[in-house]
């Protein structure tokens, strides 16, 4: 007599399973004792003479978390009593990790380059490092959870400067608003950005009189590695130029640091789920045979 052993993943629906089990019996009736209407923990059960089996969740299961696991079991019987299973296991997927307020800071390299008329400066392209005290990278924001991920957010970017081969030497700032979405794969999150601020050059007395408001683009990966903690990779690229056009600087900047969400609970990831008691159908009682005539008292 054959068992069933089936894998659903939660999604914002009622899940339903089914199939059909097979009895092999030569000495007895091939049927199975009929269940309808069985309730389980997450589900409603039935099967049918035949071995047709049903099985459908009461809800869409949104409670569940991420990386929870529940099961459903249930006995069945055969009209001579020999039992089997079917066992229903259900993976949570949980909201993403990637929703609600976040703030954040980034490290990074920027290579910058300016781009001028025959009277204006130029600088070709030059990389530098920006860190904690030379330049940096902040983002905050608040992410929505739409199956995909759409958030708003604000940046601060801070281009330390250098000295490019024709010694000039120049940086940029920028600060702005900015619009995310990415499609959440497990704890990975690729997104795309697009933002529009205020960028202005600092340090050359020439190039800091470079600036407008503009839009730039970037792409990135966070990956969730804690609760509430992701890491960041992104790239990004801005371009601006100064009022009458004479003067463009160009930046490209690859950047990396952590996120950190504020409304992510602390025991969302990873919660490990209860064992599940198993519902039991105990098998048809058989009648038993007619006892045999007692011979005549001679």
């Amino acid at each position: 007599m054959s068992a069933a052993d089936v894998v659903l993943t939660e999604t914002n629906e009622p899940l339903s399973a089914g199939g059909k089990l097979i009895i092999r019996d030569a000495d007895n009736q091939e049927t199975f004792v009929e269940q309808r209407d069985v309730a389980g923990i997450y589900g409603t059960f039935n099967i049918d003479s035949a071995g047709a089996w049903t099985y459908v969740t009461k809800s869409a299961l949104e409670e569940l978390n991420k990386n929870q696991t529940v099961n459903d079991n249930f006995t069945i019987a055969s009209a001579d009593g020999t039992t089997t299973s079917v066992k229903i296991t259900i993976h949570g997927t949980g909201p993403s990790e990637f929703r609600g307020k976040y703030f954040g800071g980034k490290i990074g390299i920027n290579n910058s380059s300016a781009s001028g008329t025959t009277s204006a400066p130029s600088a070709p392209s030059a990389s530098t490092l920006a860190y904690i005290l030379q330049g940096g990278y902040l983002q905050g924001g608040y992410n929505w959870d739409l199956r995909v991920v759409v958030g708003v957010g604000a940046y601060f970017d801070w281009n330390s400067y250098a000295k490019h081969s024709n010694e000039i030497s120049y940086g940029s700032r920028a600060y702005g608003v900015d619009a995310k979405v990415g499609l959440p794969v497990g704890d990975w999150l690729p997104y795309f950005k697009l933002g529009y601020g205020y960028s202005t050059g600092t340090r050359d007395i020439n190039l800091r009189t470079v600036a407008q408001n503009s839009l730039n683009g970037a792409v990135g990966i966070e990956y969730n590695f804690a609760p509430r903690w992701s890491a960041i990779a992104e790239y990004k690229r801005n371009s601006f130029s100064n009022r009458n056009g004479s003067i463009t600087i160009n930046n490209k900047t690859f950047t990396f640091g952590f996120n950190y969400y504020f409304d992510i609970p602390l025991e969302e990831k990873k919660v490990e789920a209860a064992p599940e008691p198993e519902i039991v159908i105990p098998p048809p009682i058989l009648a038993p045979s007619a006892l045999p005539e007692a011979p005549p008292a001679p």
